[in-house]
């Protein structure tokens, strides 16, 4: 019999990880059967349950534990449309908070089965991408459709979809089915974009597990890594993905693809909930007709800047998981 064991574990920040030593917690006291590792060191959580991607480390505590409390309230906390601590959201966005997406740290089902595409309750669980079939952009929209929208403010479009199953056999003779989804936009809040003209696709957004582990590596050591370039024993060879942001080349380490260097863009505060930020202080839909909507209704949003402290805050409270099988 085959069963598995999941070890799922929070790896906090540089900072918090030097707190190990200090404390002397060592991987020597933590009993660990023949033939198997700890998958995050002194820091690896023995819970098997929905929350344990929400559950800090037992050495987790004082300062450390009270900056994972706020870390974890700023990533599962709803936001709201006002101008204080907790608001920020809108004019229009695609979520309202990084946990409703990811729900314990996972995938939320989206309202694409439940209500056949845009969500009625102010939240859709999905993004949708658009462009032009040669990749540009429209002049009227962004790379995302914002299919939701606060109070007074007309959202930029909605989604349809409709199913289509199809029946297949594998080779041994088992039938499967599979879904082929046909989407429909309505709803433009500008000109109508022709089907022909356009290019959507629409994306789960990614789970936030393992962002902690990567922030916390050394970049020399993934240099240093990829440096050796083939890796025969397990069938891959690769090379470091460097990228440019804000016109500074670093190491990609987030995002899909690795395609950010840090979490900063992978949390979608100004992408998906439309808050405004240090690093991006400008409305998502600056020069659109919903920033004169938002300030008629009283809701439009100033630059709500979030400090370096509640970014590093963030880091720390990523989460990493890992299984192993155990054979019985």
């Amino acid at each position: 019999m085959t069963g598995s064991l999941k070890y799922s574990f929070l790896l906090l920040g540089l900072l918090a990880l030097g707190a190990c030593d200090d404390d002397g917690i060592d991987v020597q006291d933590i009993e660990v059967p023949s033939g198997y590792a700890l998958s995050a060191g002194a820091s690896t959580n023995f819970l098997n349950s929905t929350i344990a991607y929400d559950t800090p480390s037992d050495w987790i505590t004082g300062i450390y534990d009270s900056r994972f409390t706020r870390g974890d309230n700023l990533y599962d906390d709803v936001r709201t449309s006002g101008n204080g601590m907790g608001g920020g959201l809108g004019p229009v966005y695609a979520g309202y908070s990084c946990g409703s997406c990811r729900r314990n740290a996972g995938r939320t089902k989206p309202t694409l089965w439940s209500e056949g595409g845009s969500g009625s309750t102010g939240f859709s669980f999905m993004l949708v991408y658009i462009t032009r079939k040669n990749g540009s952009f429209f002049a009227n929209y962004g790379r995302v459709l914002h299919d939701q929208a606060i109070y007074g403010v007309k959202a930029e479009g909605k989604l349809k979809v409709e199913y289509t199953k199809q029946k297949f056999t594998f080779p041994d003779g088992e039938e499967y089915e599979l879904c082929k989804p046909t989407y429909t936009i309505t709803d433009w809040y500008a000109e109508e974009i022709k089907p022909e003209d356009l290019f959507c696709t629409v994306r789960i957004p990614l789970r936030h597990v393992g962002m902690g582990q990567m922030m916390a590596l050394d970049p020399k050591e993934i240099e240093a890594l990829a440096a050796k370039g083939n890796y025969p024993e397990y069938g891959i060879n690769g090379r470091c993905n460097y990228i440019t942001e804000k016109g500074v080349k670093s190491l990609g380490l987030s995002a899909n693809k690795a395609q950010h260097a840090d979490l900063t863009v992978e949390l979608g505060f100004s992408s998906d909930m439309g808050v405004t930020n240090s690093r991006y202080p400008e409305e998502i839909c600056e020069g659109q007709s919903q920033m004169d909507q938002g300030s008629m209704m009283g809701f439009r949003m100033t630059s709500w800047m979030f400090p370096p402290k509640i970014w590093r805050m963030w880091i720390c409270i990523c989460k990493v998981s890992a299984f192993r099988h155990v054979v019985m």
